[in-house]
């Protein structure tokens, strides 16, 4: 593992550093976050395709959650056999002009690159 971490605290909070060299793969969009085929994504597309995301725009999608990495603070992190899981939450705009409030949870992996997307979802407001 590297020794600088790819978030830094900031007073009582802790931001994910350059959120927009954030490494998100496209398959990740693709075939798992809008895919509303997917056994485990498909609730997940679900959300994302009514607040406006569309597959065939995934660079519109991957710019949201490195919008939503900038925008908030990293809610815990959790060292693992991976790496550090960050988990970000709260609100971020999306295509149809509201804000919504989701989780991201990001991995770095210790070797120096960008952390990576692993999963996105709506959390609940109720």
């Amino acid at each position: 593992m590297h020794d600088t971490p790819s978030w830094q605290p900031l007073g009582q909070q802790s931001w994910i550093e350059n959120p927009q060299d954030l490494r998100i793969a496209d398959n990740k969009v693709a075939d798992y976050l809008l895919n509303s085929n997917h056994s485990i994504g498909a609730a997940k597309a679900k959300f994302f395709e009514g607040v406006g995301h569309k597959r065939e725009d995934i660079e519109s999608f991957k710019e949201t959650m490195r919008e939503h990495a900038a925008c908030n603070p990293v809610a815990s992190v959790e060292k693992h056999a991976f790496g550090m899981k960050l988990v970000v939450d709260c609100f971020v705009g999306m295509p149809n002009g509201r804000s919504y409030c989701i989780r991201t949870v990001w991995n770095d992996h210790g070797d120096g690159l960008p952390p990576i997307l692993i999963t996105a979802h709506p959390i609940d407001s109720a």
